[in-house]
């Protein structure tokens, strides 16, 4: 499980389990995220490129600042066995 700071208005907090979606690759969602606790898996064309556990790490940011699609999928990372 992971829970999420959405940069929006309000800066809402939202908890996001395993199988949730933050971020799609080829998606254009306009939304940053910012990690509160828990772990993150950023996935390219579905192989796990790296897990994210350090609070106050951003997602989607530069889809935003650059106007283009996100460049990878960001994923609640799985609970370890």
């Amino acid at each position: 499980m992971a829970t999420i700071l959405s940069f929006c208005e309000g800066f809402p907090e939202t908890e996001f389990l395993p199988g949730d979606v933050l971020l799609g690759e080829g998606e254009n969602t306009g939304l940053p995220y910012i990690l509160i606790e828990g772990e993150a898996e950023v996935l390219k064309v579905d192989f796990s490129v790296s897990t994210v556990s350090e609070p106050g790490a951003m997602f989607g940011e530069m889809a935003i600042l650059l106007d283009i699609p996100h460049t990878a999928t960001v994923t609640p990372a799985p609970p370890v066995a």
